[in-house]
């Protein structure tokens, strides 16, 4: 949310809401306290002002100043600026802490101006990126504060060039003015005695489950920067996912976000998110004081060579790491490898990096400008180099990438090998077919940069072989059977050329699942079979595929019991998107058979295990909705069912059938319901958030109201929708009731948001039921 609204709308003084209802002009202040509060503010900034104004008085950058409101909205940090006022309350020294471009100085600015009402001493600010002298910052504060009996609040600005003297500074003041609270803000602690470091994250930039859920805070301020440079730029369901996507990308930095909203006059935000790339030069200009290139290269240059060395070659990692990668990317002449891991740590305590659970997390941004710095100190190649050498060496040796390598790690190192060192292609690209199946994120662009690397690889090349499975497994879960067919077929060729048995069982159990994709049953059948035998291939793969082929004959008890095997085998070992499948596959076989308690089960099972995989939550909770209106719960299906269609992306391969079943199953539930009910319960299920879901889906009594209730109204509300239903108007039932049509308006707005409806007519057209 923005500050709090419009200008307006909250009192100048203490940020409080402003009194409404009451007759004549509209309030300006929300009491006479604040009001007199506000005069005296505004006779000691005039003071400020005339003493900054005056001959020979110190003033410009890097002297003490009244601090003045901001000229632009604030966005989102309400949860922040609570903590941060409780903080300043309790304590005297309070430092803002976070990495280059997150906010905090507007965030300090906006905490200082929302509690000036509690600081009768005047709110000041001093900015130390200049790097004042000691003794005029001295002479300053001590010209500003004076005798200091009254409460301040004091703002050290961007403390990271002048960390002694910040800390210098606000123990003077501590100690000559006890009244005066100091707030500062920085990329690291300043080390007072008394310091208390207050965390600033990125804004969140997730997307929203429906269109009545509020925007994130990132994808706010996206659109607010935006507008202000093109008024005629408008947030819609075309450009929404965009904008998401680019917040995501910029991690949620709002110096980033607001570089990049600027560019909304000249570009769309895809063409944006396009352009933007790997760097972050789109986001630089000329003419602009504050971008993330120039802060970022502020904070560069106050790092030691050691810290840069490792800022700059950790770029070519994914945004995650461990600790062994690292040293492995940065080590080098100038760099010991034991010493690796302290610089890290210090880089995290600079804000640079972030450490949780064993694995380091770098920013997007502050990878992308050490992108930059590494080609510019010309270590670009010999340090990607390095690194692609080890994942090609990892493959070699183990046939296997190391778990915590991400699949945008291998994009990059199977594109730079196939430029590089052709020979590289083969390995990266089975190693990121193999990280795609795994996690199972799979875009068609993935799917192509795998099978386009076929070009680069010999049939002679032991990688040729593999290759050709991997893009069988892709070309199948991305819905291409007739090249997964091919894909597979020649990769059983290679398998059987080479005596390689275990590659033959995968090689086998993916012709197998083309060949049930593609409804040759009894072939599938065939090559599932032979793998099986191997006793070295996919044991739950082959057995999900059999089930799959069982039910589509027919044979509900036999699909059960393999299904009930393959997911007993992919628990063991076995891809998680497979295990989901396998999950999803025994519910559904146990509907058809009609045994709905099991098939529920199955499906709440699979429902907890499908965090991360939206796609499988959709499938669950149509599994749940079809288990509902079996049952006899025709508004629960309905409910679960409609939301669930709503969330839903594209499956891999799910049942055959299935579709029609959800379909056939619902519209039966639909016809047992009232239209007007049916209504109600779409509109739900139409606000209902994947949270709001799971929670209902759980055993009775862990959620909370059912959404599928008629919803109680009180007796003035019944009364209300009686007069609706006869034809009157909000100005004649406002005569009637002896209120004014405003209150109507307001009362009718809660009734239709309890009953779903999102027009007066659709009130009207309910109100001839009987609402009680």
């Amino acid at each position: 949310m923005s500050e709090g609204g419009t200008a307006w709308s909250r009192c100048p003084s203490c940020g409080g809401p402003l009194p409404t209802g009451r007759p004549g002009p509209a309030a300006t202040y929300c009491s006479n306290a604040c009001r007199q509060r506000a005069h005296r503010r505004r006779r000691h900034e005039r003071t400020a002002r005339a003493q900054d104004s005056a001959p020979g008085a110190a003033g410009g950058i890097g002297s003490v100043r009244a601090l003045q409101p901001a000229t632009d909205s604030f966005v989102g940090r309400e949860d922040d600026i609570a903590h941060a006022a409780q903080l300043l309350r309790r304590h005297r020294h309070i430092t803002l802490v976070g990495p280059p471009g997150v906010g905090k100085s507007r965030l300090a600015r906006e905490l200082a101006h929302r509690t000036r009402q509690s600081r009768p001493g005047g709110v000041w600010r001093l900015d130390l990126g200049p790097g004042p002298e000691p003794d005029k910052a001295r002479a300053d504060l001590a010209d500003t504060l004076r005798l200091g009996r009254l409460p301040a609040l004091l703002l050290l600005d961007d403390c990271d060039e002048a960390l002694d003297l910040a800390a210098d500074l606000a123990a003077y003041v501590s100690w000559r003015w006890p009244s005066t609270t100091t707030l500062l803000t920085s990329r690291e602690p300043v080390r007072l005695a008394d310091e208390t470091p207050v965390l600033v994250n990125p804004l969140p930039s997730a997307g929203r489950a429906d269109r009545d859920t509020p925007l994130s805070a990132a994808v706010h301020l996206f659109v607010e920067r935006a507008r202000a440079v093109d008024p005629s730029f408008v947030l819609d369901p075309g450009n929404e996912d965009d904008v998401v996507r680019l917040c995501a990308h910029l991690d949620g930095l709002p110096l980033a976000i607001e570089c990049a909203a600027r560019r909304a006059g000249f570009f769309t935000p895809g063409e944006i998110l396009e352009r933007l790339g790997d760097g972050i030069g789109l986001l630089s200009g000329p003419g602009r004081r504050q971008d993330p290139r120039e802060a970022l290269r502020r904070s560069y240059r106050l790092l030691d060579r050691g810290e840069q060395a490792v800022l700059r070659r950790l770029s070519v990692l994914g945004t995650e790491f461990g600790l062994p990668d690292a040293t492995l990317v940065c080590a080098g002449e100038d760099v010991p490898a034991t010493e690796v891991g302290d610089l890290v740590a210090r880089l995290a305590v600079k804000s640079l990096v972030s450490v949780a659970d064993g694995r380091c997390r770098q920013l997007n941004v502050v990878r992308g400008f050490g992108r930059e710095i590494l080609a510019a100190e010309g270590e670009d190649a010999g340090v990607r180099d390095r690194w692609t050498a080890a994942l090609v060496r990892d493959m070699e040796r183990d046939d296997s990438t190391r778990p915590q390598v991400m699949a945008e790690t291998l994009r990059e190192a199977c594109a730079w090998g196939r430029d590089r060192r052709p020979e590289w292609t083969g390995p990266l690209a089975v190693a990121l077919g193999r990280c795609l199946l795994r996690h199972g994120h799979v875009r068609p662009s993935d799917y192509d940069l795998v099978r386009s690397a076929r070009a680069c690889v010999p049939p002679a090349s032991p990688w040729s072989g593999p290759l050709l499975v991997e893009c069988a497994a892709l070309a199948g879960w991305v819905g291409d059977s007739a090249a997964a067919l091919t894909y597979a077929q020649d990769g059983v060729d290679a398998a059987r050329a080479s005596g390689r048995p275990g590659l033959l069982a995968r090689a086998l159990s993916e012709l197998g699942a083309a060949y049930s994709s593609a409804g040759e049953l009894t072939r599938a059948a065939r090559y599932l079979e032979e793998s099986l035998a191997m006793d070295e291939g996919p044991v739950g793969a082959c057995l999900y595929w059999l089930a799959a082929g069982a039910l589509s004959l027919g044979d509900t008890h036999r699909c059960g019991a393999l299904a009930a095997r393959a997911v007993a085998a992919l628990k063991v070992s076995g891809p998680r998107p497979m295990l989901l499948l396998g999950l999803h596959l025994a519910g559904h076989a146990a509907v058809v058979r009609g045994d709905v308690e099991h098939a529920r089960a199955c499906f709440a099972e699979g429902l907890d295990a499908a965090e991360g995989h939206v796609w499988a939550v959709g499938l669950m909770l149509e599994g749940l909705a079809v288990g509902s209106a079996r049952d006899g719960h025709a508004a629960q299906g309905l409910y679960i069912g409609g939301a669930a269609y709503r969330l839903r992306t594209a499956a891999p391969r799910p049942g055959q059938g299935w579709d029609r079943l959800v379909r056939t199953t619902l519209e039966r539930a639909r016809a047992e319901v009232d239209v007007r009910e049916s209504r109600r319960i779409g509109a739900a299920a139409a606000r209902a958030t994947v949270q709001d879901l799971v929670a209902y889906v759980r055993p009775r009594g862990a959620s909370g109201d059912d959404p599928t209730a008629l919803p109680l109204l009180a007796e003035g509300e019944r009364d209300l929708l009686t007069l609706v239903g006869h034809g009157l108007t909000n100005a004649q039932i406002a005569r009637r009731l002896r209120i004014s049509p405003r209150a109507v308006a307001y009362r009718l707005t809660g009734v239709r948001q309890k009953l779903g409806l999102r027009s007066r007519t659709e009130l009207a057209v309910w109100a001839g039921r009987d609402p009680g």
